[in-house]
């Protein structure tokens, strides 16, 4: 076995990877986008018997699809390490919204 042969496997191990990871998380997107779009739908009975406002679920189903809750703990955490947050700029000149 070459390290060429050996260079190749590890290159096919992590594409792999990646393509698992982006298959997953394509398919947490569209999941959220679901769950978000059937919170949208329920009728206001519903919102109450779960503790919910309109506006509750208005603020949640107007979220983009790849806004994810469960990133928010990791998200927080990289910006106490020093981590730039980019949320809330725009690319022209990186000015705040």
């Amino acid at each position: 076995m070459t390290a060429r042969t050996i260079s190749l496997s590890v290159i096919g191990q992590a594409s792999g990877q990646l393509l698992r990871h982006g298959w997953r998380q394509v398919a947490r997107w569209r999941e959220l986008a679901a769950q978000r779009y059937r919170l949208a739908q329920l009728d206001d009975a519903a919102l109450k018997d779960l503790g919910l406002s309109r506006a509750d679920v208005m603020l949640e189903s107007e979220r983009p699809f790849w806004d994810d809750p469960r990133t928010e703990p990791r998200r927080a955490q990289r910006a106490s390490a020093g981590w730039l947050d980019l949320r809330g700029w725009h690319m022209p000149g990186l000015r705040r919204r």
